[in-house]
């Protein structure tokens, strides 16, 4: 069963440093800055297309990204700041060049599917089309001053911001939580799976990922990262385990998924769900006529 292979979390040194610039974030949107705010779309998915990355370079912002990273204590705060500088900053580079280069090397293509506003900031979700396979990209645009900016970005695959993972790994590692059961619990999961999974022990790797606490699940990650060790296991695992998943996980890929193997009656009505969360159903009905997998 083709699920793309997803990485599990990567931990965190514990490093005091200063606290970052904590950025304003404006309240509301006016008419004239939602329309500033769809022409940068536009040009966001034409720079892709035409692999130009001075848009992406020229719009994002570490401030408004860094304000959306959670923290619980000025330490947290600190190895936030440290760790933006020497690892964050060109991961969130690369992870942003690698959208580019994966629609020019995989012979893709970026379509606009919607613009959702909100009080204070707009999503925008774009389709990510390749010959086998299609997924969802999100970003998140605020205004700073009268300059629109990108401050976020996710996959509907993962279903987690990227500044939500941060987030995540600053707690799986904070030295206040050192001695927390369920902290406990989540790494020692983690590190078991990595290792049962270095010794292609596919079962051991699975049991391991089962014992990990849902609030460190990261959105879809550790889910996927078991149908990943299950579909290696054979078909039979695979529909046990997401089954068990779809239980406790009702995100959309997770229902697009449960739909495709498990619930084929109600194909249709996910669909429709589906079109309504993207707002783009020609393209949707293209891709699934096509037989592509979203993946």
């Amino acid at each position: 069963m083709p699920v793309r292979r997803v990485y599990l979390y990567i931990f965190l040194c514990i490093v005091g440093c200063s606290e970052p610039k904590q950025e304003q974030i404006q309240t509301s949107l006016s008419e004239a800055e939602k329309q500033q705010i769809e022409n940068l779309s536009d040009r966001l998915v034409k720079s892709i297309n035409s692999q130009d990355f001075s848009v992406i370079n020229e719009f994002w912002s570490d401030d408004h990204f860094m304000v959306r990273v959670s923290t619980e204590s000025k330490t947290q705060r600190s190895v936030l700041s440290h760790i933006f500088k020497t690892q964050i900053k060109q991961i969130i580079k690369t992870g942003n060049i690698s959208i580019i280069l994966d629609i020019n090397t995989y012979n893709g293509k970026a379509y606009l599917c919607k613009v959702n506003h909100f009080d204070s900031h707009s999503e925008v979700i774009l389709l990510l089309s390749f010959d086998d396979r299609f997924d969802f990209f999100k970003y998140r645009i605020e205004m700073q001053g009268t300059k629109p900016v990108i401050s976020d970005f996710m996959t509907l695959t993962e279903n987690v911001w990227y500044s939500e993972k941060i987030s995540l790994d600053l707690k799986i590692n904070a030295r206040f939580e050192a001695y927390s059961e369920e902290r406990q619990i989540a790494n020692s999961g983690i590190s078991s799976a990595q290792y049962y999974q270095d010794i292609c022990d596919n079962n051991s790797a699975l049991e391991a990922l089962m014992r990990i606490p849902r609030s460190y699940h990261g959105g879809n990650i550790i889910s996927i990262e078991k149908l990943i060790i299950a579909s290696e296991i054979g078909p039979e695992t695979y529909v046990k385990i997401l089954k068990s998943e779809f239980q406790h996980n009702k995100s959309l890929y997770m229902k697009y998924l449960y739909h495709y193997y498990v619930d084929t009656v109600n194909r249709k009505t996910f669909n429709h769900e589906l079109n309504q969360e993207i707002g783009d159903p020609k393209t949707l009905d293209t891709l699934v006529i096509s037989g592509r997998f979203w993946n």
